[in-house]
């Protein structure tokens, strides 16, 4: 229940918290903007990392309503799915190299990207492939 609770607190409420305190921010700019890191595990569940899945999907849920109540007031959200990202978290995976994996600076310029597009051409999902998944 620890492990439940942790990964909730950090990959859903803290996001969910964030958006919370600056939605009415968001909401007078006419052009708020909010990415969120879902992961393909928001998608699809792999492995037996319920926990993470879980909190992954409910975060896809989140942004999805964000979307939704947020379009009117000129806010737009993107979700971005990478699969594996050579980072901290993917340090003990040995079934694909660190260089064959998005690396964090791909995910960045993404984000970038995403930022510079007028509001009319913000996509909502981004999923990122680093290896073929059927």
């Amino acid at each position: 229940m620890d492990e439940i609770d942790k990964t909730m607190k950090i990959n859903f409420l803290a996001v969910w918290d964030l958006t919370r305190l600056c939605w009415e921010y968001l909401s007078s700019s006419k052009n708020g903007r909010i990415i969120s890191i879902v992961s393909m595990s928001g998608k699809r569940s792999k492995g037996d990392l319920a926990a993470y899945s879980c909190s992954k999907f409910a975060l896809m849920s989140i942004c999805q309503t964000m979307r939704n109540v947020g379009w009117e007031k000129g806010i737009r959200v993107t979700t971005i799915c990478p699969s594996w990202v050579n980072t901290k978290m993917a340090k003990g995976v040995k079934t694909i190299d660190k260089l064959e994996m998005s690396q964090p600076e791909d995910i960045s310029e993404i984000c970038s990207t995403l930022l510079k597009l007028p509001k009319q051409s913000v996509p909502f999902e981004i999923k990122i492939n680093c290896n073929l998944e059927i």
